[in-house]
């Protein structure tokens, strides 16, 4: 009796283990139905200001509104999906991510440091931009030019190091001709800022690109003629007076 009981024990333990089994094979199944075609190496961050939710064909993705806490269902708009193929009409949230993060971009990261660094995948409070893609571990690799977005204003610090945003600033300005080279930013005493300049080739003289020459105006850094709009320190008029001769030395100003 004693030996049957054991081999009935032994039996039903088996059946028992081989019932846990077939149901971890239900279970992996019904999750690789449900979440793997969501593609797990697209971004599975929700977007700014949205939720992640589970569908109601099991797929998850982002709602713009409230998330039932329970359910998980979107009590809002659906934002993406992380299925890799949604078949509610709505976007990946990979494609979505990139469009934000493309966003963000262009609004803090200068031409030459056009990868965003955002920790955790947080585009909201970004930690800088670098100048090659970022590593594995989303950071800028070691010995990468970079800049931070921490930084708000070392224009006016010599030998300060320029913030995500100003580098931006100054890397967007432009000459007005190819007679024209840029210079800088570099620290000037007279001003008690950095500044970026133009040089006309022709005549080896200098002006300010304009949008830095009205910023120069506004911070006070210049003054009297140097800052009066038709002054020749001002690269448009620079430009009429020195390459096209549209205007004469009566209608210019030199700076004193």
């Amino acid at each position: 009796m004693a030996v049957g009981a054991k081999r009935f024990r032994f039996k039903t333990n088996a059946i028992i283990l081989v019932i846990i089994l077939i149901i971890f094979v239900i279970l992996a199944i019904l999750f690789i139905k449900h979440y793997g075609n969501e593609g797990f190496a697209t971004v599975n961050t929700c977007p700014p200001n949205s939720n992640w939710f589970i569908g109601p064909n099991g797929t998850s993705g982002c709602c713009s509104g409230a998330v039932n806490p329970k359910s998980r269902r979107c009590l809002g708009e659906v934002v993406c999906s992380f299925s890799a193929n949604p078949t509610d009409g709505s976007d990946t949230c990979a494609a979505v991510m990139k469009k934000e993060i493309a966003g963000v971009t262009a609004r803090i990261c200068p031409p030459s440091m056009p990868n965003l660094i955002a920790p955790s995948g947080n585009i909201v409070a970004p930690t800088g931009c670098c100048a090659v893609p970022l590593d594995s571990s989303g950071k800028c690799p070691t010995g990468a030019s970079w800049c931070s977005t921490a930084i708000q204003s070392t224009v006016n610090i010599k030998n300060g190091d320029l913030g995500c945003r100003e580098r931006q600033f100054y890397e967007q300005l432009t000459c007005p001709s190819t007679n024209y080279v840029k210079s800088g930013p570099t620290w000037q005493q007279s001003y008690g800022r950095y500044a970026e300049f133009c040089t006309h080739q022709p005549t080896m003289t200098m002006c300010l690109p304009d949008l830095e020459f009205a910023q120069l105006v506004a911070d006070g850094k210049l003054t009297g003629t140097a800052a009066a709009n038709n002054s020749v320190l001002r690269c448009s008029v620079h430009q009429q007076y020195y390459e096209k001769g549209t205007l004469t030395r009566a209608q210019v100003v030199f700076p004193q």
